[in-house]
């Protein structure tokens, strides 16, 4: 009976990690819309789009040229969301005249539809990508001195288990805002298991399961996807920002990344969390505060750097 139960749980997992629900460009134009300027929608037609496909996965890269040319920020959105709702990030940087740049690891292969060639890796196989993608951002903005990358819930986790990667290639992040990303994604899964109300001597075994199920049908091992075992080997500065009231990533896994990172790192760190936030709102609750965090932890960081 608990074995069966466990399995079920198991299965039940991995589909859920194998068929997500997409916020559409729609959607989150109805969500977020209210926090772009009217400069910045103006010019949202305008992104260069650029679509690679490999064997390690599909990518797409959104760009558009600043009059700043040494400063450029990338943000890489979360899997359930179509790449235009991380935009309410980078209007701020826009109006600076930064380029931006949006890094999609899950393209949408016609609107409303997403690619789900094999699913999520949970960070594996999206940190190489996004490895690429910063080679192609140095690329097309040569003169950029300044690369600041904004990652949300999943993107967060991925940009951040990318830094070791893109450190070996020559390539350079100096910030990285981590916006609502999970510890591991062995935690994550334990969490969302557990969010109905089943106990952890449940949870566990089930998050184990649905992960050998994942090795064993799609060859991808999300046990390595771990930001928390990555900490030691960043030395990109990070600040940390997170909802209170997410219940999708709880706010305690930033917590617990802030004082790792903090602990075992010697780059320069913050912790930013946002009073009634829910999962994907941390700007949405308060913008004004968001951006004096995040500008403030880049040019302070700068200030130290000089």
């Amino acid at each position: 009976m608990f074995l069966s139960f466990t399995v079920g749980l198991g299965v039940a997992a991995w589909r859920s990690m194998s068929s997500l629900n997409y916020l559409s460009e729609k959607e989150a134009e109805e969500r977020f819309g209210c926090l772009l300027s009217r400069d910045f929608a103006d010019v949202k037609g305008s992104f260069v789009h650029e679509s690679y496909r490999e064997k390690t996965g599909d990518w797409d890269l959104h760009y558009i040229k600043g009059h700043n040319a040494c400063k450029t920020v990338i943000a890489v959105p979360g899997i359930s969301s179509h790449w235009t709702c991380v935009l309410k990030f980078l209007d701020p940087f826009f109006l600076e005249g930064w380029n931006i740049c949006v890094f999609d690891y899950c393209p949408q292969v016609q609107q409303g539809t997403p690619n789900k060639k094999s699913g999520s890796s949970m960070g594996i196989k999206e940190k190489t990508l996004f490895i690429k993608a910063v080679e192609r951002i140095y690329e097309i903005f040569h003169e950029t001195e300044k690369l600041v990358a904004i990652g949300e819930s999943l993107g967060a986790a991925v940009a951040f288990m990318a830094l070791p990667g893109i450190d070996k290639t020559g390539g350079k992040i100096d910030f990285l805002v981590w916006d609502c990303g999970f510890s591991s994604a062995f935690a994550e899964t334990v969490f969302l298991i557990k969010r109905p109300g089943f106990p952890a001597f449940f949870a566990y075994p089930g998050a184990f399961t649905a992960f050998l199920i994942k090795i064993i049908a799609e060859g991808v091992n999300l046990f390595a996807s771990s930001p928390l075992g990555t900490v030691k080997k960043v030395n990109t500065p990070v600040l940390f920002v997170h909802g209170k009231s997410d219940t999708v990533v709880p706010y305690s896994m930033s917590a617990k990344m802030y004082g790792r990172f903090k602990k075992n790192s010697r780059a320069e760190t913050d912790l930013y969390l946002v009073e009634g936030a829910g999962h994907l709102e941390s700007i949405l609750v308060d913008k004004m505060t968001w951006v004096e965090k995040v500008f403030n932890f880049i040019n302070e960081k700068t200030m130290k750097k000089l």
